[in-house]
């Protein structure tokens, strides 16, 4: 059984998060580059059975006989995926895990998901391209196009297979064919300038309290798990959480800072998620307790001396001779004072607390 009160402490004092992500996440949301599975046959049967296509990431990469059948199946592709996408549990869990936090997001996948789930495009760096933009297929320039309005544009036209000759993108510079960013393979544009956001990031948050968080990436994967693993071990503040189903790898010189979570991302994220608000439930009772009782005496002495059963402008009052004390907490010692809240109910309340706190903190 996960302890996730530890973690989720971690996540609660990062100064910032750094998010590692690769196949592991795509297939909890349903989208499989490798697999030969019912979607791939509901989405690409017919490209199946025409050019033996195996699964998704093998059209990718084909050498196609024409760029109306390249760009269908591209289109196709792009607007179920991205087009027709709505942010999943397992997104909405990690963003609300996030928070407020500064955060980047370092991935291999090309879906675009992290931006349309509303991370921001300038704290996103996809190592191997994305599915949003295209370029010059040779490429003649460095300058890289967006593409999701095109693909929808192709995807509405397509008809067996084809794409019309005259929608077919090309090269605004030579006149030749254009790729999908991710596509290009060795040809593909680097993205510099998310590569110097990354690493003005890093800087940022050297030598603060970074917390690593890898989502389904495997132990072989070079692009993203090494370098991370090198750069906790580099970072004395720096944690690692990996997650992954059946296959957590940790070095040994960083092991006593990780954290490794073998199961399902969705069903981890969502334990994650509810660990970080009832650790931020119980910091919160914790401090408000220390509040009423650091500024209560203070505070009753102001209520006493006010006329019997006055209760406007009690709260104000009090906040006048109770620096510091909260708006929250003068109204709450207000009410107790006058009797709006009776012992009975202030009794609950305070075994609330304590019951929400030994959740997180045992007893």
């Amino acid at each position: 059984m996960i302890d996730w009160n530890p973690i989720a402490e971690k996540f609660r004092e990062a100064d910032a998060i750094l998010i590692g992500a690769s196949n592991g996440l795509s297939i909890t949301e349903g989208l499989h580059l490798f697999a030969d599975n019912a979607a791939f046959e509901r989405l690409f049967g017919d490209f199946k059975r025409k050019y033996g296509l195996g699964c998704i990431l093998q059209g990718m990469m084909a050498g196609w006989p024409s760029e109306e059948e390249k760009w269908a199946f591209w289109a196709r592709l792009v607007h179920h995926y991205c087009g027709q996408y709505q942010p999943t549990p397992v997104m909405n869990n990690l963003k609300a895990i996030v928070g407020e936090k500064d955060y980047f997001v370092v991935t291999s996948n090309g879906e675009g998901h992290f931006e349309l789930c509303g991370f921001d495009p300038s704290k996103i760096y996809e190592i191997e391209g994305n599915w949003f933009t295209m370029q010059c297929a040779r490429p003649c320039h460095d300058t890289i196009y967006p593409s999701l309005a095109v693909a929808e544009k192709l995807s509405a036209a397509e008809q067996s297979g084809h794409v019309p000759t005259e929608l077919v993108p090309r090269c605004p510079k030579c006149g030749g064919p254009m790729d999908i960013h991710m596509g290009a393979g060795q040809r593909m544009i680097p993205d510099t300038a998310a590569q110097a956001r990354f690493q003005n990031f890093l800087k940022t948050y050297h030598g603060k309290k970074l917390v690593v968080l890898e989502l389904g990436i495997g132990w072989r994967n070079q692009l993203i798990k090494a370098p991370m693993m090198r750069l906790v071990a580099s970072e004395p503040n720096a944690t690692y959480v990996t997650r992954n189903l059946g296959e957590i790898y940790i070095t040994d010189n960083i092991k006593e800072k990780s954290f490794g979570l073998d199961g399902r991302l969705d069903e981890l994220l969502a334990a994650l998620r509810e660990a970080h608000r009832l650790f931020g439930d119980a910091q919160g009772a914790q401090q408000l307790l220390r509040q009423a009782a650091d500024g209560g005496p203070v505070a009753f002495q102001v209520l006493g001396e006010l006329h019997p059963g006055r209760v406007e402008g009690g709260t104000a009052e009090v906040l006048g001779r109770c620096g510091g004390l909260p708006v929250h907490v003068a109204a709450l010692l207000l009410e107790a004072f006058f009797g709006v809240v009776g012992h009975v109910e202030l009794v609950a309340a305070v075994v609330a607390v304590a019951q929400a706190f030994v959740q997180v903190y045992g007893e």
